[in-house]
């Protein structure tokens, strides 16, 4: 590996971690008291503390179910390993190295590589689908439903047609195999000037085998999406519950936070998610709820980030110290060599 790549691989490492400690360090603090905050989560009960267990244990599950309904020869025992073990490496390093922790470990699980590529790949568009899915249909029912004002009604027509045009890009490209034909092209050609760098010969048939990947794409779509889709969907109503759970039990009720509301400032964070370079959009996503209801309390303010804090700890913090576990055991006894 060459000093410029060491540099950018470095970087990609470090940019993360300075960007949490912005969001950390200096803004998060200039809205809320993590003294206040802590006093908060303080309060809870062994109750609260086992309902919220209870539920992110179901939600690990279900969304590990997203990719396991795809491939039938993965067990559910073993897609959550993989699962909760890409979550650890997703908050260590970049991308894609949470992917790669997943086909790693299910190849070594007996997946054959087809069923492990094209399941990573269908999982990974409808999990896409639906964080992206979920904002514009709730953006949508508030300009059809509410008075949001023609900012919001641009921005959403925008986001409308956008998606549509997305998905219908999508769709074609999956549906006509010109599309497949040209990737696999450009594939080879990286290949063939990439891989001799690092002493590694290319195959010289990647265009067939991008064609061959899109049929058993298909095959895979026609078949098994609905079960993807509903446990993508599935989870977020699991996720969302332990949120309303965590805002309750910390006494925010329903007039400073009325569930619909709630549900609609998830939706919005479920984008903040998204926002590239910190794992999860850690940062982010707190900014969205507490700007959202307690910008113009401090009193509140508190106590929303004490929740959201509460909701990230058992659905992402838990799940990812779980996951060291199974991923130090595969890293130690690798039984397949990914390939």
């Amino acid at each position: 590996m060459s000093t410029e790549t060491r540099r950018i691989q470095w970087w990609r490492i470090l940019l993360p971690i300075g960007i949490l400690l912005i969001l950390f360090g200096w803004l998060l603090p200039r809205l809320i008291d993590y003294g206040e905050v802590w006093a908060a989560l303080d309060s809870l009960s062994w109750w609260e503390i086992t309902g919220l267990t209870a539920l992110a244990v179901a939600w690990s599950l279900v969304e590990a179910g997203v990719i396991t309904s795809l491939i039938p020869s993965l067990g559910v025992f073993d897609g959550v390993k993989a699962f909760l073990s890409s979550l650890t490496v997703g908050a260590a390093v970049p991308a894609p190295w949470d992917v790669l922790t997943r086909y790693g470990m299910y190849r070594a699980y007996g997946v054959e590589k087809e069923p492990a590529g094209t399941g990573i790949v269908v999982g990974g568009l409808m999990t896409l689908a639906v964080k992206l899915g979920i904002p514009l249909v709730v953006l949508l029912a508030w300009v059809l439903l509410g008075d949001p004002g023609e900012d919001v009604t641009r921005l959403t027509m925008f986001a409308v047609g956008a998606g549509i045009s997305v998905a219908a890009l999508a769709g074609a490209a999956i549906r006509f195999d010109t599309f497949a034909r040209w990737f696999g092209r450009v594939i080879q050609a990286a290949a063939n000037r990439l891989l001799p760098v690092f002493g590694r010969e290319p195959r010289t048939d990647l265009e067939q085998a991008t064609l061959d990947f899109r049929e058993r794409l298909l095959e895979t779509l026609r078949s098994r999406w609905p079960n993807s889709l509903g446990y993508a969907l599935f989870a977020h109503v699991i996720r969302f519950v332990g949120l309303l759970l965590a805002f309750r039990a910390l006494g925010i009720g329903a007039d400073d936070a009325p569930t619909l509301l709630l549900g609609a400032v998830y939706a919005v964070s479920l984008l903040a998610s998204m926002t590239p370079m910190v794992p999860a959009g850690l940062g982010a996503v707190e900014l969205v709820f507490i700007w959202a209801f307690g910008h113009a309390d401090q009193g509140l303010a508190d106590q929303v980030a004490a929740a959201v804090f509460l909701h990230r700890a058992f659905f992402w913090l838990l799940p990812v110290v779980v996951g060291a576990w199974p991923l130090v055991v595969w890293a130690r006894h690798p039984e397949v060599e990914a390939d």
